[in-house]
């Protein structure tokens, strides 16, 4: 699905684009926080309507704003809307109609985390993949891929999760009896699919 993103720098003050923000686009969740360096940052998520030419129909999409208070009275936001640049035009009319002067950091027509301008997890500390694998313990025994998991909806269903980092042709739901004869005791290091989903795995820490 086609998700326009922006980042601003705006010539605001945070409070007063905050207090407009939630006032002009309904929502469902908003929260303001002071970080560390007592900076104020905020999120607010909405939903916007579009009309669908798929369904025919008006639907409802995300629409997710974060705002966090920089130097000198001015506000990075970040806008989020995950079907058309139709919220990303509201804001740039807020903007406009407030007469507040903006210089636009960053723009991506289809946003995915993997593109986006900063490291979103950088604060994060790594931690042992295994200690996050989604598998039941009688099977991380047997050696498993480190890519397999299993499925929430279906107990004798596995997920392969290299499908998160290549297009798998064939689909990544694999039975049981399958996950046996490939995936375990360490038969998968010969898989093409867990190589290149580590390559890409491996690229994308060194793109950070």
């Amino acid at each position: 699905m086609l998700a326009p993103y922006v980042r601003l720098l705006v010539e605001s003050p945070f409070p007063v684009l905050y207090h407009v923000l939630i006032r002009k686009f309904p929502h469902f969740y908003r929260r303001c926080l002071r970080l560390d360096n007592n900076k104020l940052y905020g999120i607010i998520y909405s939903e916007q309507s579009y009309y669908s030419m798929f369904f025919g129909a008006n639907m409802w999409a995300p629409l997710i704003i974060t705002l966090e208070e920089k130097e000198d009275e001015k506000t990075f936001i970040e806008v989020l809307w995950h079907s058309s640049e139709k919220g990303l035009k509201m804001l740039f009319k807020v903007i406009e109609t407030l007469g507040l002067k903006y210089e636009k950091i960053d723009e991506i027509k289809s946003f995915l985390p993997s593109n986006a301008p900063y490291n979103p997890d950088l604060p994060v500390p790594e931690v042992d993949e295994k200690a996050i694998q989604l598998l039941p313990e009688k099977m991380k025994r047997l050696g498993a891929c480190p890519f397999l998991e299993v499925s929430l909806e279906f107990s004798d269903i596995y997920i392969c999760g290299a499908s998160r980092l290549i297009y798998i042709r064939e689909g990544s739901s694999i039975y049981e009896k399958d996950v046996k004869k490939r995936c375990i005791e360490n038969r998968y290091v010969e898989c093409k699919y867990y190589l290149e989903a580590l390559k890409k795995q491996r690229d994308l820490k060194r793109n950070r």
